[in-house]
């Protein structure tokens, strides 16, 4: 699910985020994403395997929880709960969600490759056709 950058503005801004801070995450494309195993063995995952391919080719990585976290210690930034898990491993049914960030412009299309692991085979996906959310969605 796409994530408008006032939305961000608001989360972040509730939890007391220096402006700076806010405006950065702000200035992201952030999906709201879920995971679940949907398998019959365990599933793993790492964030830093995915990216996004744009319509010119080049691949962007995307910026892990991990990543987030020691940008925020800097700022002297305790908070933790609202992004995806950089890495994490479920067992049957299990299933976790946060936000996924890239430094992309607002509306850039672009296709999402990922991958997971069951019992160690690496397996990828693509999703075509994502978009970025817009800056707002006045006159949209």
């Amino acid at each position: 699910m796409q994530l408008l950058p006032d939305y961000i503005r608001a989360i972040y801004g509730s939890h007391g985020f220096p402006s700076e801070a806010i405006e950065n995450i702000a200035s992201y494309c952030a999906f709201g994403t879920i995971v679940r195993n949907t398998s019959e063995t365990s599933l793993s995952y790492r964030v830093k395997d995915w990216y996004a391919e744009t319509a010119d080719g080049v691949k962007h990585t995307f910026k892990t929880k991990t990543q987030w976290l020691d940008e925020w210690k800097i700022m002297n930034i305790r908070y933790s709960w609202t992004m995806l898990p950089s890495e994490q491993t479920f067992n049957i049914g299990d299933w976790s969600q946060g936000f996924t960030t890239i430094k992309l412009p607002h509306e850039e299309p672009f296709d999402l490759i990922y991958s997971w692991n069951l019992d160690g085979e690496k397996i990828m996906g693509k999703i075509k056709s994502l978009r970025c959310a817009p800056i707002s969605l006045q006159n949209k």
